[in-house]
């Protein structure tokens, strides 16, 4: 099975997430198994929004409000 280009899966500390990423939004699915707690997002992108070339080197944003799962 092919995916789409948009969508992919990030597997980090032992826990696989679905990610749809669109130019005007950013989905990302966290199972139901992640533990409790403040995690902290952020999204690191080589992405350029003036051209079609990719940045020399990523640039990485931070959230400033903590993802937090009850």
């Amino acid at each position: 099975m092919q995916l789409p280009h948009w969508l992919w899966y990030v597997v980090s500390a032992c826990h696989a997430v679905a990610v749809l990423n669109e130019p005007s939004r950013l989905l990302v699915l966290i199972p139901a198994s992640l533990p409790a707690g403040n995690y902290e997002l952020s999204i690191t992108t080589q992405f350029s929004n003036t051209s079609k070339v990719f940045l020399k080197s990523p640039r990485t944003e931070v959230f400033n409000v903590p993802v937090i799962i009850a």
